[in-house]
């Protein structure tokens, strides 16, 4: 009778479900698996031998791992829409997607980052920030100027790969390079060659704000991560290795949570001090 009282327990108490988890049966399923548990619960507590509450068990329990469960991951940081419509992403299509995340926002705007999103508004609206086909594969953008005119406004230019990236992990988070760039145009004045690693630092500063608005409890970057790294596992292609890599630099942007890591970071990416970088914002391969 052991067997008996283990699955009496089992059908009486749901096999331990919680109507909470959110786990969902196939609607056609349910009627079937209504009648068998029904069945399989009269036979166990009426007059059935052990070896008929056996056999129905065996025809119930048998079936269920050939169910389809499904799962809601419910992560808190899509509270927003994901924005990952699976398409190339204009330059204003960027903009208006960061614009639209901002006016969701119910917290106050850090002040840098305010002022990098007026310029990234700014060069935008003024022809200054367009995909540029001359930049290194693994440059994902840079904010172009000239030394001598540095207080003059100069140009962000966007890798064309971002355009992809948009597709593959959302516009939202492919905005983090536009809005680096953008910093540096505030920033202008404190641009010195010399002072490379320096300069970069209140860049990736605000860039990080951004991603703690875009991606509010660092879920999304680590969500999107796994994903790229299944994809690439199960069908490799280049867009998904450049999206992987790209979530690897957002990942270690989100941790950088202080300037002595920032600073390691930078140095981890191959800034030198004395060496132009067209202070682009760089993602290592």
């Amino acid at each position: 009778m052991k067997v008996r009282a283990i699955l009496a327990a089992a059908v009486f108490l749901g096999w331990g479900a919680d109507p909470a988890a959110g786990l969902a049966v196939e609607p056609q399923q349910t009627d079937e698996l209504h009648e068998e548990v029904t069945e399989l619960k009269d036979a166990v507590t009426g007059s059935a031998t052990d070896s008929d509450v056996h056999e129905l068990a065996q025809n119930l329990f048998g079936r269920v791992p050939g169910t389809q469960i499904v799962v809601a991951p419910n992560l808190r940081g899509w509270d927003f829409p994901r924005g990952i419509k699976g398409q190339r992403a204009s330059v204003d299509q960027l903009l208006k997607s960061a614009d639209n995340r901002l006016a969701f926002y119910n917290g106050d705007i850090p002040k840098p980052l305010e002022q990098a999103m007026n310029y990234a508004r700014g060069m935008k609206r003024d022809g200054k920030v367009n995909f540029d086909p001359s930049l290194k594969d693994n440059q994902m953008g840079a904010y172009i100027y000239l030394v001598q005119q540095k207080l003059q406004l100069g140009r962000i230019a966007l890798n064309r790969a971002i355009s992809y990236l948009a597709a593959k992990i959302g516009e939202g988070l492919a905005f983090s390079t536009f809005i680096h760039e953008a910093a540096h145009a505030d920033n202008r004045a404190n641009l010195s060659v010399e002072r490379t690693i320096e300069t970069e630092i209140p860049a990736f500063r605000t860039q990080r704000q951004w991603l703690g608005i875009e991606d509010p409890y660092a879920e999304k970057v680590c969500y999107l991560r796994q994903v790229m790294i299944n994809e690439q596992r199960e069908r490799p292609n280049p867009d998904t290795a450049m999206a992987l890599t790209y979530l690897n630099h957002l990942a270690e942007v989100e941790d950088a949570d202080n300037d002595q890591k920032i600073r390691r970071m930078v140095e981890k990416l191959g800034y030198r001090d004395g060496q132009s970088s067209r202070y682009g914002s760089e993602v290592s391969p």
